[in-house]
Order: C-alpha cells, then sequence, then structure tokens
C-alpha cells in the first residue's frame, strides 16, 4: 500500500477473501486480501491519496491507479492508528 506514492512496509498480503473467488469465480483470487498495520503518528493529520503495488511471482511490478483516499484525523488517545479497507469485488 502506497500514500501518496509513500510505500507502507508493512502491508500484509494474501489474506483469505472467499467472497472475492467467489465473486469473480478465480478459485486462485482467495488469497487476495491485505492488510495494514503502521505507526502514523509522525504523518500529518490530512488526506492521502491510497495504491496498491505488488511484485508478482514473475518480477514484474503492478500499481494501481488510485483507489481512494484515507483521511487521518486527530488522534487524541493512541499513538499509532490501524488503517483497515476493504475494497468490495464487483462485476460490470
Amino acid at each position: 500500500m502506497l500514500l501518496d506514492g509513500k510505500p507502507l512496509p508493512q502491508t500484509r498480503y494474501g489474506l483469505m477473501r472467499k467472497d472475492v473467488a467467489e465473486v469473480f469465480g478465480i478459485p486462485a483470487a482467495v488469497a487476495s486480501g491485505w492488510a495494514v498495520e503502521a505507526d502514523l503518528s509522525g504523518w500529518a493529520r490530512r488526506c492521502y491519496e491510497m495504491t496498491l503495488s505488488l511484485i508478482r511471482t514473475d518480477a514484474r511490478h503492478w500499481q494501481s491507479r488510485p483507489v481512494g483516499n484515507i483521511c487521518l484525523t486527530s488522534l487524541l488517545y493512541f499513538e499509532k492508528a490501524e488503517i483497515s479497507v476493504m475494497l468490495g469485488a464487483c462485476r460490470t
């Protein structure tokens, strides 16, 4: 995951997403989920453009178009913020 082009190295990929595999009819897509737990205490409290990036098994690099914005608000009681975004699968 990248916020304004800056990678968050704590991104985990390969989480189970049975719903994605079912919607797209691709059994291998079951392991397409991802999650981030990052220390954002030093980040400015504003909105950041979110993109996704990954390295394929054949070593080729892929990066998404912007998939949304993450807006950090004032964290009064927390030193760490957890970003959890679920992108719903849809068929067009």
